[in-house]
């Protein structure tokens, strides 16, 4: 199994170049710009501490979110709260981590958004077109700084499409 990536590695180096540049870009931007969440943002980063202390998925209001125990809500979606809640259980509850984690999750879009193109397009050139583009977008890079939902969304999507 291991042989089997070193192998694909050095059949696409020009991809893992794309993929640590990306990362490298984002690892910047997230320490170089250092940001505090705002309204959904703060919303998100709540909840997922909230149930990683076990108080469950609580009703709560701006300006703080804080739910109120006894008050659980399906207002809004458990997914991205219940996924920061996994990664704060496991590394604490701090921003550093959601941020992070988003940059896991777009450097796995860039890899599919790769894989997508060359099984729909089947030029040589295109992959790497499409790779980069989501490399260079400046607003791939600078949502790192935000715990946003729709990463998720977009990952999964993408593998959707590409096993369908």
């Amino acid at each position: 199994m291991f042989s089997k990536f070193i192998d694909y590695i050095k059949k696409n180096k020009y991809l893992f170049i794309i993929l640590f540049i990306g990362v490298l870009l984002r690892l910047v931007w997230i320490f170089a710009m250092p940001t505090y969440p705002e309204t959904d943002f703060m919303w998100y980063h709540v909840k997922g501490k909230e149930i990683a202390e076990g108080k469950g998925f609580l009703n709560g209001i701006y300006p703080y979110y804080t739910g109120r125990p006894g008050f659980p809500t399906a207002f809004r979606p458990i997914g991205y709260p219940g996924t920061l809640a996994i990664l704060y259980f496991i590394f604490g509850a701090d921003f550093i981590v959601a941020k992070l984690f988003n940059i896991v999750l777009s450097t796995l879009i860039m890899f599919l958004t790769y894989k997508l193109s060359e099984k729909f397009f089947r030029k040589e050139n295109c992959p790497f077109d499409f790779a980069h583009l989501r490399l260079v977008t400046p607003c791939n890079s600078i949502q790192q700084h935000h715990m946003l939902g729709n990463f998720v969304f977009r990952t999964v999507n993408a593998f959707y499409l590409l096993i369908f």
